[in-house]
């Protein structure tokens, strides 16, 4: 056991600096911008993702739903959520994720649970450009201070299909809506690239208007197979997203519990003391290649 939570300390240790960096890359996909390690590793999902949007501009309509998606970010002044995601493989896996974000203050919180047992804490305030991040098992944190980046308008020339139709986005406004994980501005964007493969229709969700997309990731690898997507309509934000396998087991699934958009946030949920933590240096993202 002892030696279990030690590998685990160190792991929780990594988890903030690799899961920013991960989902920055993400969001290079998506978004373009960022360093030249991960520009040079875009190249290839870019390429792959400029064949499958050649004819997209015949469904207009799904065009507008993935751009809403993409610039989910842009379409709230506050809001606040918790999801699951649970994945059956090698062995069943739910981890949950708590988020708030006040859009207009330039602040943003996340909270990570594995098996209701909270494992980290990350802040984001751009205002300040300071994220902290909490390593709750260890009772450690680490203060990171965010660079502001200005649009460059010359790499804007070099912006692939993809990018110069769905946009592009300041890394500044990237990290404060990391804070929402996997469902705004959410990556599961990728799979929809090919509006050939996926349909919908418009419901409700949670007493909220929605999206409801159904239809099959054919090139993403154990992600492939039959999906639905629920997409509030106004926000862009992913609801829930189930992948299947061919007998119709969910092998993947993210799921909100709670939602509330544009209600006011207490300014105390943005503050967290330091007290009984110990302070740790910040590791340098360009150690890990992605």
């Amino acid at each position: 056991m002892k030696g279990k939570q030690w590998i685990t300390g160190i792991l929780l240790g990594l988890v903030v600096v690799v899961f920013i960096v991960y989902e920055l890359g993400v969001f290079q996909h998506t978004q373009g911008g960022g360093t030249e390690k991960n520009q040079s590793g875009k190249g290839e999902n870019i390429n792959i993702i400029d064949e499958q949007i050649e004819n997209n501009s015949e469904y207009p309509d799904k065009e507008a739903i993935v751009k809403k998606i993409i610039n989910g970010y842009q379409n709230f002044t506050t809001l606040e959520g918790e999801y699951e995601t649970y994945s059956p493989d090698p062995v069943p896996t739910v981890s949950k994720t708590w988020y708030a974000i006040d859009a207009e203050k330039q602040k943003s919180i996340r909270i990570l649970y594995d098996h209701n047992e909270k494992i980290s804490t990350v802040i984001w305030d751009e205002e300040q450009l300071k994220c902290m991040s909490f390593n709750e098992t260890e009772r450690t944190y680490t203060e990171i201070e965010l660079q502001k980046t200005e649009k460059n308008e010359k790499e804007d020339k070099e912006l692939s299909k993809f990018e110069k139709l769905y946009g592009s986005r300041a890394s500044v406004e990237r990290e404060l809506f990391l804070a929402g994980g996997f469902a705004v501005s959410s990556e599961y964007v990728l799979y929809l690239m090919d509006f050939r493969n996926w349909d919908y229709h418009e419901g409700k969700c949670m007493d909220l208007p929605c999206y409801q997309l159904q239809g099959k990731i054919t090139d993403s690898g154990d992600m492939n197979g039959p999906f639905e997507m629920q997409v509030e309509k106004n926000t862009g934000t992913v609801i829930e997203f189930k992948v299947f396998d061919d007998q119709k087991r969910v092998k993947y699934s993210l799921t909100t519990k709670m939602i509330k958009i544009d209600q006011p946030l207490d300014e105390a949920l943005f503050t967290k003391g330091t007290a009984g933590y110990k302070k740790l240096e910040p590791l340098d993202p360009s150690d890990f290649d992605f």
